[in-house]
């Protein structure tokens, strides 16, 4: 009844998801960097200033340069990234969904050069665009247009919400074990309050910012996705039981996509690792939940 399980495999679209594996790659590599200075780099700078205080005072330097690089020049370069990422995958779903592009909230449509390039360079790790085929439930392509969308759209909050929560519960795991046992080994030394401050507090400065801030934006995203799919559920609702119309629901689609691009440009990456390790059990939940919904059309 919908063109959406074709539309997805399209070599235009696998383009699409392609580029936008390879932007957020590069913003988790940056990413990766920012942890490494703040987390590696400030825990080596703690312990170094623990067993040898003498350094203290370019402990407390590195703790201030890293935290000033992090916040003006690495976060916001990953922002960048993210938004080049969004508005990528913003272009596969307003193709695939068949919503129009919403320029007051995404801005120009991205490059066709730009993606091309982006695409070619993730092919060159994976020419099968592993991961990237049948992106949305094949079994949306047995309802009617206007109430698939919202059964893609609800997976996609699902998704991001799990994800999140568990991400932002680690690093605010890490972040707290790190700067509370380190100060308590330095104290467990007998180090003077300069020794203390200089070389054990201001080298784990950017490990608590980086902790405090990653859980909050990964917290925040989270309590955003479950509002965004309890809305596309009532909306659902409302569907199935033929109170809208489907401009109606056309219009509600695409309010419902304007709030999803404003979570992917503003939530914090998570990592492959993490990305890799819960799919399979969300893909299997993703497919259910699109057969119960086709189930409750058939009834």
């Amino acid at each position: 009844m919908n063109a959406i399980p074709e539309a997805q495999n399209t070599e235009r679209q696998l383009d699409r998801l392609a580029a936008q594996r390879h932007i957020y790659s590069s913003a988790k590599s940056i990413q990766a960097l920012e942890i490494a200075l703040t987390v590696v780099g400030g825990v080596a700078c703690s312990l170094g200033a623990i067993l040898r205080p003498e350094i203290k005072a370019y402990a407390a330097l590195y703790g201030l340069v890293v935290g000033t690089l992090d916040y003006f020049l690495l976060t916001a370069h990953v922002k960048a990234l993210r938004l080049q990422a969004a508005k990528v995958q913003e272009l596969f779903d307003c193709d695939v969904l068949q919503l129009p592009w919403h320029e007051l909230q995404a801005g120009r449509r991205p490059d066709a050069e730009a993606v091309v390039a982006a695409s070619m360079k993730f092919k060159r790790r994976d020419s099968e665009c592993v991961g990237l085929h049948d992106w949305y439930p094949v079994a949306v392509g047995k309802m009617p247009i206007h109430k698939a969308r919202l059964v893609c759209q609800r997976s996609n909050c699902r998704w991001d919400a799990e994800l999140r929560r568990r991400y932002g519960g680690l690093t605010l795991g890490i972040a707290a074990t790190l700067v509370v046992v380190l100060p308590i080994y330095g104290l467990a030394r007998h180090l003077a309050l300069d020794e203390f401050l200089l070389g054990v507090v201001m080298p784990l400065g950017p490990i608590l910012l980086w902790g405090v801030r990653e859980y909050r934006e990964n917290v925040e995203a989270a309590a955003t996705g479950d509002s965004l799919k309890v809305h596309a559920e009532r909306v659902w609702e409302r569907a199935i039981s033929g109170t809208m119309s489907e401009d109606e629901l056309t219009k509600e689609a695409r309010d419902l996509q304007d709030e999803i691009f404003d979570q992917r440009r503003r939530s914090s990456l998570v990592y492959d690792w993490l990305y890799w390790r819960l799919r399979q059990g969300q893909e299997q939940q993703m497919l259910a939940a699109a057969e119960e919904r086709l189930s409750e059309l058939e009834e």
